[in-house]
């Protein structure tokens, strides 16, 4: 007697979700490194702008800085806005850090204001920007892009990591400095050394 396999029982939400995500981190695993960003030759709009004009906005939602406010994180003139806001516990984190007087502004960057584009399609952004002055002067001579995530890194994750240091690593005629912090006595270290060079 021949036994007959229900293929509903073989091929179902589970087993599909499972063949996908195989596929997926073999696709990431194999193409991680194979791809470049090269400049293209368009211009293009952002959300900070004004409409039909090269005027930044006066204002920003706070929804895309963060979800949650830090009313007991002091802002100073350096600070790109009236307050502190964040979305994770690291982001709060960094934004109560000491920053050295090399520090000319920082801030939040807005979400979807940058826009790496990863290869497995959808794009991402990094969460501070800080403009320094190393050199004694008064102009700005570094930038340090900050991503902070958790020690846990999901697969989406790492591959949006790795498109944001291949971005900003080719990002010719300034000094970028781009770092991905997990511990925000990390990140002070970082920017304790940066302020030093």
């Amino acid at each position: 007697m021949q036994h007959k396999t229900n293929v509903n029982e073989l091929i179902n939400l589970i087993s599909l979700e499972t063949v996908v995500k195989a596929f997926e981190e073999a696709f990431a695993v194999h193409f991680a490194q194979k791809y470049d960003y090269s400049k293209l030759d368009f211009s293009a709009s952002t959300t900070l702008f004004k409409p039909s004009s090269d005027e930044f906005v006066d204002e920003l939602s706070q929804g895309l800085l963060g979800d949650r406010t830090a009313d007991d994180i002091s802002i100073d003139a350096r600070h790109l806005y009236d307050k502190a806001v964040y979305d994770s516990d690291i982001e709060r984190d960094v934004l109560k850090a000491a920053r050295p007087v090399e520090v000319v502004v920082y801030g939040k960057l807005p979400k979807r204001s940058i826009k790496a584009p990863t290869y497995t399609g959808g794009t991402t952004s990094p969460d501070f920007v800080y403009a320094l002055s190393t050199n004694s002067g008064a102009s700005v001579n570094l930038h340090l892009i900050v991503e902070t995530k958790s020690e846990n890194l999901r697969m989406s994750d790492q591959i949006a990591l790795k498109a944001q240091e291949k971005l900003f690593k080719q990002i010719p005629g300034i000094e970028i400095v781009w770092r991905k912090e997990t511990t925000v006595a990390d990140f002070e270290w970082h920017l304790k050394e940066l302020s030093r060079e």
